[in-house]
Order: C-alpha cells, then structure tokens, then sequence
C-alpha cells in the first residue's frame, strides 16, 4: 500500500488538495478446495472465491475561503468497499432474528465515486453551520438476499448511486445575550434527505440453468438506506455540571431482499431518546455519571407490503410489479401491510464513577 499526496495553494483562498492510493488487495481462501470436494465438477460456479488485484484510488478537495469563517468545499474521491470473512464464506451461519441460515457467495469489492459539494461557516470556537449535496455512484453493491424459506445470502447488485442533501449545526445560545449559562448550552443537530436505486441482477444458484442477468423490473432503494434521518440535541456543561439530551429517528428502511417486492420486508422508524447526566466530586478529581438510552423504549417494528402492488406491463423480462395507486413502501396499515416482527429491546442505564489521582 502506497499514499501520494500533494497540496497545491493558490492565492492564498483556494486551496487544492489531491493525491492517488495505490492498494493493492489479496482475499482468497480455500473454499475452493471445499467447493470441489462438495460439488465435483459443477465445483467452478464457485471459482471466484478470492480477489487479486492493484486498484487506483484518487482523491481530490479543492477549498476555497469566502471569508476566515466560511468555506465552499467541492470534493472528489474514488473509495473501495471490501467484502468481509462472512460475506464470502460458503457455510452458513444462523440468524435468531430471521430464522434462517445466511451464506456468503462469490463476491467482489464496491467500488464507490464520491462526489461532495459542501458549503461551512465556523461562527466561533466548536461551532458550525453547513450544508452539503453528495453523489455517490457504486459498482457491484453487496446486498443480503432472500433465496428460499429459511436461507439468504450476500450477493453482488449490478450497481446502484445515492444521493442527497446533509444540513449540520452545532452553535451555543451565547449570542442570545452575554449570560454564562447561555454561553453554556449548545444546540446540536443533522439531517440528511437521501434518495438511492440499486439497480438488480438475478445471479444463479448452484446447478441453476440461466447466466447473470438484470431485472430492471425489480429496481428499487438500496438496501438498509432510509429516505431520511434526523438526529437533534441539547448539552448543557459547566465546570461541574453536565447534561445531554439526545434524538433521533430515520425513516423506514429495508431490512431484507426479495425480487418479489410484496416480500421484502422493511424495518420501520421509531423515536430514539439517549439522556447522559454528570457532576464533578471531589475537588473535581472524581466524575459520577449517569447515562440512560432508548429511553422511550418503542417497537422496533418489522412489516411486508403484502396488498402494495399489482402487475404492471408485460416485457421482455416477464411482467413487473409495480406499487398500486395511493400505496408507498411505508408502514400503511390501513392499506394492509403485515408486521412480521416486532420487539422492545429495553433501556440501557449505566451508572460509572471515575477519579483522577
């Protein structure tokens, strides 16, 4: 592995920063040897069982200063996803949640384009307020699949982009008026509005009789990718007191794949609500702290769009599904979507003494 990196100024308010990584990346193992034991000479559907190869990976951020608080920001970076021990692992494991046994398949690396359009105002000392638009363009995504009752896997999409829009801030209420405690709360938040498509292939199983192939038919949001998320929060700090509230919720997201999209299943969102409390004791060498999460303690809610859809036109790949008037993939039970699963995890509640000799 090899690093590069060159930074170029130019009169002092554009700043161009840019290099190029040079990886060179190695997964190979011996399921190989397995597959041939197992399935004799159908053993080559499983040849790609490791990955060798060099890959360019080249950044770029270029900067440019409005004012000494302001900055506009335009980058670019080409980034690798790599698949892990379990994703490319032929045995199964079982997953308690699904019921079912998940296995690896042959798989290779996503490869990401990023592109980012940032704009950020420091007003003072750990305090910001920016917004961003990003693209991010993927190659072969990797994706956990329905295959048959009671067994996924991983699986490689053909490719698939997200993009959106990311508004971040972080400012104290000093500037309401020149008051200690006002200087001493901060506001904090991000939210971030996200519109993704993965674009599907069928690939086969073992002994199945038909090649790689797209289903343009079955195109929809990348798995796990809410359209929306939201995190907010209040923190109070002093020199012996502290306070934090936190929130958050994100909107419904899919939790696993089926090329029937009446049996894809989404995890709903729900609100989340952390609160973190702390005093200095002790001349202030010693900390008690109090931190409760998942404090509301809500469902976690899983649910199919059984009744979501209905056949569309006929084509060259068989007849599509398409959602039926007034439906959406959210969580609608007036239009008849069933939960699969639903479960309360509890609150978490940790109470910690430290002291400093």
């Amino acid at each position: 592995m090899q690093i590069w990196l060159i930074r170029v100024g130019i009169e002092g308010q554009l700043r161009l920063v840019y290099g190029v990584r040079a990886e060179h990346y190695n997964l190979s193992n011996r399921q190989e040897e397995y597959a041939r034991k197992r399935f004799g000479s159908s053993y080559e559907l499983f040849m790609t069982v490791g990955e060798q190869n060099w890959r360019m990976l080249p950044s770029a951020n270029l900067t440019y200063s409005l004012t000494p608080q302001m900055n506009a920001r335009l980058a670019y970076s080409k980034t690798a996803i790599r698949p892990d021990f379990r994703e490319t692992a032929y045995f199964g494991f079982y997953d308690f949640e699904l019921d079912a046994n998940i296995s690896g398949r042959q798989l290779v690396s996503t490869i990401v384009d990023n592109f980012d359009l940032r704009y950020e105002w420091y007003p003072s000392a750990g305090e910001i307020v920016s917004i961003s638009g990003f693209y991010k363009k993927m190659k072969d995504p990797i994706e956990l699949i329905f295959v048959q009752d009671g067994q996924y896997r991983f699986q490689n999409q053909y490719a698939a982009r997200n993009y959106g829009v990311e508004m971040e801030i972080r400012k104290s209420l000093g500037f309401i008026a020149d008051k200690p405690w006002l200087h001493n709360i901060t506001l904090f938040g991000n939210t971030t509005l996200l519109k993704s498509r993965v674009e599907v292939q069928e690939v086969p199983l073992p002994n199945d009789n038909f090649a790689i192939k797209r289903v343009p038919a079955q195109d929809r949001p990348l798995y796990g990718q809410a359209p929306w998320i939201i995190n907010a929060g209040i923190a109070y700090q002093d020199d012996v007191f502290g306070f934090t509230a936190s929130y958050n919720r994100n909107g419904h997201r899919s939790n696993t794949i089926h090329l029937d999209p009446a049996q894809v299943e989404y995890e709903n969102g729900r609100n989340l609500l952390d609160v973190q409390v702390s005093t200095k004791l002790l001349k202030r060498k010693a900390e008690l702290k109090l931190d409760v999460s998942n404090l509301l303690d809500e469902y976690i809610l899983f649910y199919q769009n059984i009744n979501g859809y209905e056949p569309g036109v006929p084509n060259a790949q068989g007849i599509p599904m398409k959602p039926k008037s007034n439906h959406t993939s959210a969580y609608e039970p007036e239009n008849g979507d069933r939960i699969t699963y639903r479960a309360r995890i509890g609150r978490n509640i940790f109470l910690s003494f430290t002291y400093k000799f």
